[in-house]
């Protein structure tokens, strides 16, 4: 007879053992295969949701607060052959009108998205006939905002934007006053799915976005930007949509323009004002002369003066450095002449929207002859809110000004005479030293007119400026999409990790099963080793054996995954959202993690077979023939002096660090303790060895009653009592300490150390503040903290992506140093002191928002020196690394999920984006709520969204809870298991002991008797692991809860406790039946 033939009749004479063996590696094939499965079904989840958020779009230009002319996508669509379409995008609140909110309806919507569309925008949907044609006044809406606002086809809504402004609105000579926001009624007119775009937005974020959208031409009226667009959608691959807008685009298009002025001067402007190198890069070849005009506050010659002066940098006037030219009425008021030296003072614009006076001195170089300041009138830049006023009193600019500096008379009448004729002009090196900043030091560019005309300026500007220098840059986002998707956290080896209980004890119970089937066939394995087989192929033939069961209960647990995947996403969806930031994963089959998780289950039960059986073939023959207990059934423990001292010294290591925590009182204490709790779960087993030891050394007559035989029992095979106690403590402990390991946030909230900072409130404004945020808010200057902020991706738990370009918060670092918020006591000053500290090749230095976002979040090394770097684009479209030179200490913090930069190098890279958005609050005597309360109603025209720092935690540390409560179950069910397992052993003992058990039936001990007394040694056993795997959870989690440090309930971890026992003592009895069962007369007469 063949091997294979004699393994398959084994299989089915051993059938018993075969379908235990079967079993245990269907648990640990479907636990395996259907945690991968879950995993593959959050990423074709996620995969999923960046698809149908683009559509049809693959390349994307976004130009953030400014404008090109939407007729740029005829020019891809014409030199790219791919569809393309142009968005008017603007942030928006979304309101109904007062007294029309449906019951539980949010009462107003705060940073959603509007987008102005076209039909072509509607063709990049998966079914483009879903997105209805749009007229003005109408909007559709996602299913986000429809639930939120409970609105439905034909309701109002009241949206507010702000309103757009071609030059940074934070600049010295922007248009200031208070027409900051556009507000308009609009009606409903369809809730759109997915199909149709709903989802929409180029975040690598699976959160659904707030999206409305509206016809493009009517929102252009409404922004007062007509056939104005800021962001440029195309199918295909970005480079061949840059290649075509390279090829299509007009300067004009960007808002570049070129004009003539007196003699023919041919000058190049921008409707931003200021002008970027690029430009005058891309004129390098003409003769260009650049030049930069100014408002300075006060021009003072001794003891006269003259306010509020236009000056201009160009070449008008050949000063040397630190000179200038005056116009003929600035010499005459001042009485100034060649020589003199003229003080100026002119307010420079810093990185929180504060002005600072400065002043400087120039000498007289000359009096400037009328028909310079003729040309230099004519090319003055045009300044909304200057240019178009008839009187200094009307002048309505971003900058301070005096009013009875403005009601000068003298200065007054220069302005309706000459209006922005300048009365100073310097050189453009000194004008750029003076009054460049991060808005530019460029205004314009001026052209000799004897060698260039206006349309060969345009084409040399067409040809030479890449419009990828100025920002219309196309960027890969559909591959951008998937790439956050596939660098993702790995939810299969995530939840593999939270299932271990369940795959160890599946193996486990694999395991002793079949080992418990080898012991019963050792007569068999001592005839095969009798009649000349070598171990070796006995070993090949249990192999074969346990292979087929092996494989097809792996193969059936691999479909049986499907079933535990589908039960961990339904409870997903039904009991632990938070754990997957509320996102509803749809399971999605695939072969791969199923088969994956059969083959690793196959493998580790093989494995577990090969030792059994060659632990079993390594025994005497004799004594496998005569059906003797293996040598280490004994196994009596020896004790001795190193495991006592493991135990004692274990013991006072684990008091005495638990002692000292409490005493130091840390922040984040859950880990600390664990680890405290562990050493003392090795002390204690240690102890347990101890005891058994000297128990096995001594006679049981000195215990009282039944306890005699059961101390012994227990002593006598050691070995196997330390193994179940073990494993059982283990599991015991885990589940126990991981339930205590909720975190009590309030208990050092507000302290500058946690991750409030110390702040009462969190704030974040759709619309921006422009200064002034305190008074707005009726709070003391010091008690607000004011930050910028760039729109980006959410790093942190919320987002199942990797975020690719994270958010960005300017912060002041020198006033949260001098706060000492989020920083331990004396190290506020060096953590912020890092946003401060150059960096070499021009590389910007940030601090991530917590510890959680960087090591999951953006799985990223924080180091000043080799800490990540990350890539980001400026506002002109320049490439800049952004190194992650540390973060912030704490686990949490509000901040999750960004990355923090100091001010002065926020505005120096993003000029445009206006103002505040984001605020840290101290609260007045009302409270953290009352004040957010009364945020969120004040200041409701801006978008407020002000929540309780604490809850803001609390909403982000909702992930780990979930993760907790979800490990809680899945430990469980592993304990459950665990439980069967040592069912499996007790079986097994008894199995040893059928003659020992026959002697005493034929000594006439009633069964009765010898039950109760098996009953309460193998309770014992099962007891001990329990009562130490609790003994070492209580020192990890009694400090936990004097310090008020855990958010669990004693009297919950009691009862998570009295389960655990219950379960292990509820398999006692029919393991104790089944084997009594089995003893027999035949049993002793073989003894």
């Amino acid at each position: 007879m063949n091997l294979r033939r004699m393994a398959a009749r084994g299989v089915l004479w051993h059938r018993r053992m075969h379908l235990g063996l079967l079993l245990g590696a269907l648990l640990a094939s479907a636990v395996l295969s259907g945690a991968l499965l879950v995993g593959a079904s959050v990423k074709g989840t996620l995969r999923g949701i960046a698809l149908a958020r683009l559509g049809g779009v693959e390349a994307a230009l976004d130009w953030g607060d400014r404008h090109f002319s939407a007729d740029l996508a005829d020019a891809v669509a014409e030199n790219g052959a791919r569809p393309a379409a142009a968005v008017l995008s603007a942030r928006a609140t979304a309101a109904p009108p007062a007294g029309t909110a449906g019951a539980g309806a949010a009462p107003q919507l705060n940073r959603a998205r509007l987008y102005g569309v076209d039909a072509a925008f509607a063709a990049f949907a998966e079914t483009p006939a879903a997105f209805p044609k749009l007229g003005p006044q109408e909007v559709a809406v996602n299913a986000a905002v429809a639930e939120r606002l409970g609105l439905k086809p034909g309701d109002d809504l009241t949206l507010r934007m702000p309103r757009p402004s071609a030059m940074p609105l934070d600049a010295p000579l922007a248009r200031g006053g208070d027409r900051d926001t556009v507000a308009a009624l609009v009606t409903v007119k369809a809730v759109l799915d997915e199909e149709a775009l709903g989802r929409f937005s180029l975040a690598a974020d699976q959160a659904m976005p707030l999206n409305l959208f509206a016809d493009r031409a009517w929102l252009q009226e409404l922004l007062e930007l007509p056939g104005r667009a800021n962001l440029l959608l195309a199918g295909g691959d970005a480079a061949g949509a840059q290649a075509a807008l390279r090829a299509g685009w007009r300067p004009e298009q960007a808002g570049y323009s070129v004009r003539s002025g007196p003699d023919g001067w041919i000058q190049v402007e921008s409707d931003r004002i200021f002008l970027e190198d690029a430009v005058r890069e891309a004129l390098a070849n003409a003769p260009v002369q650049p030049t930069l005009t100014y408002l300075v506050d006060r021009i003072t010659l001794g003891g006269r003066s003259t306010p509020y002066s236009f000056v201009v940098a160009a070449p008008s006037c050949d000063a040397p450095e630190d000179a200038a030219c005056v116009s003929p009425w600035l010499a005459e008021t001042l009485g100034a002449k060649p020589g003199d030296r003229i003080e100026l003072a002119w307010s420079a614009p810093g990185p929180d929207n504060t002005y600072e006076t400065r002043r400087g001195g120039l000498v007289v170089h000359a009096v400037l002859p009328e028909a310079a300041l003729a040309l230099e009138r004519a090319l003055a830049p045009r300044f909304p809110g200057l240019t178009d006023v008839d009187t200094c009193r009307d002048w309505d600019i971003g900058m301070p000004l005096d009013e009875e500096a403005l009601n000068d008379p003298g200065n007054e009448a220069y302005w309706k005479a000459f209006g922005q004729t300048p009365k100073l002009v310097v050189s453009y090196e000194t004008g750029k030293r003076l009054w460049g900043s991060r808005f530019g030091a460029l205004t314009a560019l001026r052209l000799n007119p004897a060698k260039l005309d206006e349309e060969s300026v345009r084409e040399a500007l067409r040809r030479e400026l890449d419009p990828a220098k100025i920002g219309l840059a196309f960027q890969p986002v559909r591959e951008t999409a998937l790439r956050a998707v596939d660098k993702a956290l790995d939810f299969g080896g995530l939840f593999t990790g939270m299932s271990f209980f369940l795959v160890v004890s599946a193996l486990v119970l694999l395991g002793v099963v079949f080992a418990h089937g080898v012991e019963q066939r050792a007569g068999e394995i001592g005839a095969l080793l009798a009649v000349g087989w070598t171990p070796r192929r006995v070993r090949r033939l249990f192999l074969a054996e346990a292979g087929a069961s092996a494989a097809v209960g792996a193969a059936a647990g691999a479909v049986a995954g499907g079933g535990y995947a589908w039960a961990l996403l339904e409870g997903l969806r039904r009991f632990w959202p938070g754990a997957v930031a509320d996102t509803p994963v749809r399971f999605h089959l695939s072969a791969q993690p199923m088969v994956t998780g059969a083959v690793i289950a196959l493998g580790c039960a093989l494995a577990a077979v090969w030792v059994a059986s060659r632990r079993a073939t390594r025994r005497d023959v004799r004594a496998l023939l005569a059906g003797a207990p293996p040598d280490g059934a004994a196994g009596r423990m020896r004790g001795g002096r190193a495991v006592t001292l493991v135990a004692w010294a274990g013991t006072a290591l684990a008091l005495g660090a638990a002692a000292a925590l409490v005493a130091l009182r840390p922040e984040n204490p859950s880990g600390m303790f664990f680890g405290v709790g562990f050493l003392m779960l090795a002390a204690l087993l240690a102890h347990y060895a101890n005891w058994l030891a000297r128990r096995a050394r001594r006679s049981a007559g000195d215990l009282p009653g039944g306890r005699r035989l059961a101390a012994a029992q227990l002593a006598r095979r050691g070995g196997r009592s330390l193994a179940v106690a073990a494993m059982t403590a283990a599991g015991c402990f885990l589940v126990l300490s991981t339930a205590a390991m909720r975190a009590n946030l309030a208990l050092h909230a507000g302290e500058r150390a946690s991750g409030t900072g110390g702040f009462a409130v969190f704030a974040e404004t759709t619309l921006p503040t422009r200064g002034g945020a305190a008074a707005a808010f009726g709070l003391p200057e010091d008690a607000v903290v004011p930050l910028r902020a760039r729109d980006g991706e959410e790093a942190g738990c919320l987002n199942l992506n990797r975020a690719q370009s994270p958010r960005l918060a300017g912060v002041n670092p020198a006033r949260l140093a001098a706060k000492g918020a989020f920083a331990p006591p004396g190290t506020a000053e060096a953590l912020w002191g890092l946003l401060e500290t150059p960096l070499p090749g021009g590389v910007i230095p940030a601090l991530v928002g917590d510890s959680d976002t960087a090591m999951w979040g953006l799985q990223a090394a924080t180091d000043p020196v080799t800490g990540t770097e990350l890539e980001y684009l400026t506002e002109g479209g320049e490439k800049v690394r952004v190194r992650l030179v540390g973060r912030l200490p704490m686990r949490l913090s509000v901040f999750q999920g960004m990355l923090l930069v100091s001010e002065r190098d926020f505005t120096r890279l993003y000029p445009g984006e206006v103002g505040h958005r984001m605020f840290l609050l101290e609260a007045d005597g009302g409270g953290a709520a009352a004040l957010a309360a009364r945020l969120n109603r004040e200041q409701a025209r801006l978008g407020m969204e002000a929540v309780p720092a604490l809850d803001r935690l609390r909403a982000f540390y909702a992930v780990e809870t979930a993760y907790l409560s979800l490990f809680l179950v899945l430990g469980g069910l592993g304990m459950a298991l665990g439980a069967g397992g040592a069912g499996v052993v007790i079986l097994r003992n008894l199995y040893e002991r059928r003659a020992e058990l026959a002697l005493f039936h034929a000594l006439g001990y009633p069964p009765a008797l010898v039950r109760r007394m098996l009953l309460a040694e193998n309770a014992l056993l099962v007891s001990a692991g329990v009562g130490i795997g609790a003994a070492a959870a209580a020192v990890a989690v009694a400090p936990l809860v004097l310090l008020s440090a855990t958010g669990a309930s004693p009297a919950a971890l009691a009862a998570v406790l009295c389960a655990i026992l219950a379960a292990y003592l509820l398999a006692v009895p029919p393991a104790v039946g089944a084997g009594l069962r089995r003893v027999t007369p035949a049993a002793l007469r073989a003894e």
